[in-house]
């Protein structure tokens, strides 16, 4: 497709989106809450092209766009499923993994304009260092592709995935971080570690101030201030559809005894990490609920969440990089239609 093109269906879309988002605002107002999923904020001259990692300048835009036209919930706000008193239509702000920046840079803006959030924590990393597994990948591939090339790609056709390049890393790295989300947890660690040993032993494999984890003061702060709530997303940030039922309650009994041991309230809130269909099952669904009283979970659903539908498969909308004001409209017009149209309605 010519750029002419793009930029023509681009500029069609924002009309479009414009001209109807009204109508959605008036619609959802009672009954359907959009639910936003970030990651990262982070400014413009920092931040790294993952679609996970949103501007701040971004971020301050749509802020104020979400102060002026909706209504933002609290966690026992939505439990309620109450707004007293409020004509502007519901949404809810989450963000996942836990990382510092939100704290540096989205915790004030939130402040600013008075908006409450939810962060779903990867506890692991909070007390032990370290970073989720695949920012790990991606930063042996920025920094030590040359070192890591032949091993990644010796791998990649063992699987029969198709290279569409040898020398790009941004694209064997996509690839690569697919076929690991499809993995067992002991088959994907052992691909990592091999990876790994492809490096000197004094060489850092993960060294970026970009790729940082909240602190237990910055998380203390955060929750003090009435506005940052907290759940759980695992204590290592494992697809839960991928482990083992003992590895699964280990993962979820760490991160619940992560909250318990520094009094963070919010453990019966739960983001599945990575959040597709395919990352959890029903069977998962119930036995978190039964066992370890999860009662809110939220998934990457794009669709709205529909008052009265199921509470442990919250779908979420995430706000990708390079998302404007303006281009958020889009999504959750998509997202809107999708929930009137879908079984899920």
């Amino acid at each position: 497709m010519g750029n002419n093109k793009k930029r023509i269906i681009q500029k069609a879309t924002l009309a479009i989106s414009r001209l109807l988002f009204p109508l959605v605002l008036y619609l959802s107002k009672n009954k359907m809450i959009p639910i936003l999923m970030f990651h990262q904020v982070l400014p413009r001259k920092e931040a790294k092209k993952l679609w996970t990692v949103v501007e701040l300048e971004h971020f301050q835009e749509i802020c104020l766009w979400i102060k002026k036209y909706f209504y933002v919930l609290t966690p026992s706000e939505f439990e309620a499923e109450t707004q007293v008193g409020q004509k502007k239509p519901p949404l809810l702000i989450t963000f996942d993994d836990g990382w510092e920046d939100n704290y540096h840079y989205a915790f004030p803006v939130l402040k600013e304009f008075k908006l409450p959030a939810v962060i779903f924590l990867n506890s692991k990393f909070v007390a032990e260092g370290g970073i989720p597994w695949p920012e790990e990948l991606y930063l042996l591939h920025l920094h030590h592709w040359e070192k890591i090339k032949g091993m990644v790609l010796s791998y990649l056709a063992s699987w029969q995935l198709e290279v569409l390049s040898l020398e790009d890393w941004n694209s064997n790295y996509l690839l690569l971080l697919g076929a690991l989300k499809r993995m067992g947890l002991n088959a994907r660690e052992s691909v990592l570690r091999e990876i790994k040993s492809q490096l000197l032993q004094d060489e850092m494999l993960v060294t970026s101030p970009v790729f940082k984890m909240l602190s237990l003061l910055q998380i203390e702060e955060m929750q003090q201030s009435g506005l940052i709530f907290f759940g759980l997303h695992t204590h290592s940030h494992q697809i839960i559809s991928t482990l083992s039922q003992a590895q699964l309650d280990r993962e979820i009994s760490e991160n619940k005894n992560f909250f318990d041991i520094n009094h963070i309230p919010g453990a019966h809130w739960m983001a599945y990490p990575n959040g597709q269909e395919k990352d959890y099952t029903l069977k998962n669904v119930k036995h978190l609920s039964e066992v370890f009283a999860i009662k809110y979970a939220f998934s990457t659903k794009q669709l709205f969440y529909v008052r009265g539908r199921s509470l442990l498969e919250i779908p979420r909308i995430g706000v990708a990089h390079g998302t404007t004001t303006a281009q958020l409209k889009w999504p959750l017009l998509k997202a809107f239609i999708k929930t009137v149209l879908s079984k899920y309605r």
